[in-house]
């Protein structure tokens, strides 16, 4: 089982989540409007690499097929950019005449912020996983990985408008929509501030979570 820290925090997110769909919500009544209701969608796909993730461990407690676990790693590496992939939809921000700025700023930084969450999470129980068999070098060597691949992921969505299930439906046009650009200074650039964002933000929330059990010891 999961440590309850690990339940305390997949409740708080639960919370947050409830939170921004009674946002969402509550801007589509007073507007009329459903012009952010895709925000739903994007934190569906954010929980995806979070229940993945939590498969996977209860999976290798349970001896699960080893090749079944490799497939569910696969699949939760595809899905990961999904959860720090809202903080992209910033993009839409701008005065509307219909509901005030701060609001849309309140709205979509809930959803950033509870994405970024989903995905931190899902990859300490993996980060923890690898670490406990491999050690610690190669469990943060497959976290800078991981987060560098997850920034490029973020500009394979954003500007180059793929979906990660399109990688099983469309692998032929993707891949090569994706070896046409990789190299193109706008390719690298962003991935390589959204991976190091990603990584900067993850090992602050490490740092936070490792010294938790610390300052209540001492308090």
């Amino acid at each position: 089982m999961f440590h309850s820290r690990d339940l305390v925090m997949l409740l708080s997110l639960a919370a947050l989540t409830v939170f921004c769909s009674a946002l969402i919500c509550v801007r589509v009544v007073y507007t009329g409007w459903v012009t952010f209701s895709f925000l739903l969608w994007n934190l569906c796909l954010a929980w995806i690499p979070l229940c993945l993730s939590i498969i996977i461990v209860e999976g290798h407690k349970r001896r699960m097929n080893r090749w079944l676990l490799v497939l569910l790693a696969i699949a939760w590496l595809v899905f990961y950019p999904n959860a720090p992939y809202i903080l992209t939809d910033f993009i839409h921000l701008r005065e509307r005449s219909d509901i005030p700025l701060w609001f849309d700023l309140v709205l979509i930084g809930s959803c950033a912020w509870n994405g970024l969450l989903l995905g931190f999470l899902s990859l300490h129980h993996l980060h923890r996983l690898i670490q406990s068999k491999k050690g610690a070098a190669v469990g943060w060597l497959l976290v800078i990985v991981i987060q560098m691949l997850s920034g490029f992921g973020m500009y394979v969505g954003r500007f180059m408008r793929w979906n990660s299930w399109d990688l099983v439906v469309n692998l032929p046009s993707l891949s090569m929509d994706i070896a046409s650009r990789i190299i193109e200074p706008q390719a690298m650039g962003v991935s390589a501030l959204f991976g190091v964002f990603l990584l900067l933000s993850y090992a602050t929330i490490w740092a936070l979570l490792k010294g938790a059990p610390v300052l209540q010891q001492k308090m």
